[in-house]
């Protein structure tokens, strides 16, 4: 049996508790004299007829985002590397004890994301991530144009995968919405697996600098 066939919720649950870390962290903290970020507060909600998913986590810069850490930065072209802890609770319906993945899991995680704006009112982007757990993958490209001013919509594409699993996505985006210091995405389309499941799927992400 594939690890993937029957897994439900993959719930980071290490981000509750960033996220309540960082509130409770005092102003100077978080934000510098400098006026820059110095953490990145994201979380994901995603959900297709075989499963659904939540996610969360926290990146630090703690002389800034846009000074520290590995990141490539010219004009509108930004290229970032990212490394830390990676925890997963699975939930499996039904309950399968001999799946390796049930349960909580701890891992290393590794990803790397682009964004490019190849025009004032265009936008272009792709990230991978890799987890040791399950030594799971997934990638996304996605392009829009500016809409009303307020955010990008487009068409893209996603793969998920991890022993021998794999899912394919295409759909349309909306990104960067956003409404003071929030960012929000979201986006729909049609999936399908290695599995000859398909169904439709839905999105929704923020991510909130502090």
């Amino acid at each position: 049996m594939r690890c993937r066939r029957r897994i439900g919720p993959a719930v980071a649950a290490v981000a509750a508790l960033v996220v309540c870390c960082v509130c409770l962290l005092p102003r100077s903290a978080r934000a510098g004299d400098d006026g820059l970020a110095h953490f990145l507060l994201f979380s994901r909600r995603d959900l297709w007829r075989k499963g659904a998913f939540a996610s969360g986590g926290l990146h630090w810069a703690p002389h800034g985002r846009e000074t520290d850490g590995c990141m490539l930065m010219r004009g509108h072209f930004e290229l970032m590397a990212f490394a830390g802890l990676d925890v997963e609770v699975h939930k499996l319906w039904p309950d399968d004890p001999g799946n390796s993945l049930r349960g909580t899991s701890y891992g290393l995680a590794l990803a790397a994301a682009l964004w490019d704006q190849p025009t004032p009112n265009t936008m272009l982007a792709a990230d991978a991530s890799f987890s040791t757990i399950g030594h799971s993958y997934a990638s996304r490209l996605a392009f829009g144009w500016r809409l009303f001013g307020q955010f990008y919509a487009g068409p893209e594409t996603q793969v998920y995968g991890g022993d021998g699993y794999r899912q394919f996505r295409l759909g349309a985006h909306i990104t960067s919405f956003k409404t003071g210091t929030d960012e929000w995405s979201a986006a729909v389309g049609w999936a399908i697996d290695t599995d000859h499941r398909e169904s439709p799927y839905v999105r929704l992400g923020l991510t909130r600098r502090l």
